[in-house]
C-alpha cells in the first residue's frame, strides 16, 4: 500500500521543493572551515555555532 503511493508520487516536482541545510559546531577550525564550506557547494543554508573560537574561524565564515 504505502510502496503504492510512493509509485505515484510527482518525484521531479517534490526534489524541486527540497531544500538542504547544514548545521554544525565549531571552535578553533580555521585550518579547516574553507575546505568544509566548499564541501557543500549545494546546500541552501549552512548555519554555524561558534562555540568561542580565537584563531579567526568567526571571521573567516563571516566573509564567506
Amino acid at each position: 500500500m504505502v510502496e503504492a503511493r510512493l509509485n505515484q508520487l510527482d518525484w521531479p516536482k517534490i526534489q524541486s521543493k527540497l531544500i538542504l541545510t547544514v548545521y554544525a559546531i565549531c571552535k578553533n577550525e580555521v585550518e579547516n572551515v574553507s575546505k568544509w564550506l566548499n564541501s557543500f557547494g549545494e546546500a541552501d543554508h549552512v548555519c554555524v555555532l561558534d562555540t568561542g573560537s580565537t584563531d579567526g574561524t568567526w571571521e573567516l565564515l563571516q566573509e564567506k
